[in-house]
């Protein structure tokens, strides 16, 4: 009798869910972030990090060389003020090819979400980044075919006006209007190449406590 009444209060939900209740609509995307998160691989890339050796040459290959970077928890209040002189969603290197972490790089140094294929979670002015999947129509991802420059040209010179992070989101908002933002809602990114679900992350995850500031971009995994 209780399964039998769970599934009515269910149905009743997710009807009145799309019938544009908001607070419906919130008990739906709870429910889908838990369903999707008990499933999830985590896609944080955890440490070790390594980074190029600022005592070293990196244009001399017998002189080069790595050293261990200790990523620590970001306070978004440091954020505020920094002006964006360069972004990516291809750091992050290992022995086959990039990871394809986002980053910006700030005064302070490179701000970075490691995440596998960041840019398929995060949007701009509400339009995705990237989209792995992405074959024609609109909305059109901002980075197609490698082609960022539309992306560099809304990031590049533009000083962050608010910062917040979350376990699983993040939002960044700057004096020209760009607004960066990844959201806590599975259904809003891509779905996984060769899976009928969206990327999401695992339950545990913490990505206030993921991303980290390091004085290079070259971060190799």
């Amino acid at each position: 009798m209780l399964e039998f009444i769970k599934g009515k209060i269910s149905v009743l939900v997710s009807n009145a869910a799309k019938r544009g209740n908001p607070l419906a609509q919130k008990l739906v995307a709870n429910e889908l972030r838990s369903f999707y998160g008990s499933m999830a691989v985590s896609p944080i890339v955890p440490g070790a990090f390594r980074i190029p050796d600022p005592d070293g040459d990196p244009d001399d290959e017998d002189d080069f060389a790595t050293v261990p970077l200790h990523p620590v928890p970001v306070d978004p209040d440091r954020l505020i003020g920094e002006r964006v002189s360069d972004a990516s969603v291809s750091l992050g290197f290992y022995g086959m090819g990039s990871c394809e972490f986002f980053g910006l790089e700030l005064p302070q140094g490179w701000l970075i979400l490691p995440i596998r294929g960041a840019g398929n979670w995060l949007h701009l002015d509400g339009r995705i980044v990237q989209d792995e999947g992405y074959d024609a129509g609109e909305p059109r991802p901002w980075i197609v075919d490698a082609d960022d420059r539309a992306f560099l040209e809304r990031l590049q010179g533009a000083v962050i006006t608010q910062a917040e992070m979350g376990p699983i989101s993040l939002a960044l908002t700057f004096d020209n209007g760009a607004n960066l933002c990844l959201k806590a809602d599975p259904a809003t990114r891509p779905k996984q190449p060769g899976l009928d679900r969206p990327r999401a992350f695992a339950q545990g995850d913490d990505l206030a406590h993921a991303v980290f500031l390091s004085p290079s971009g070259l971060i190799y995994v």
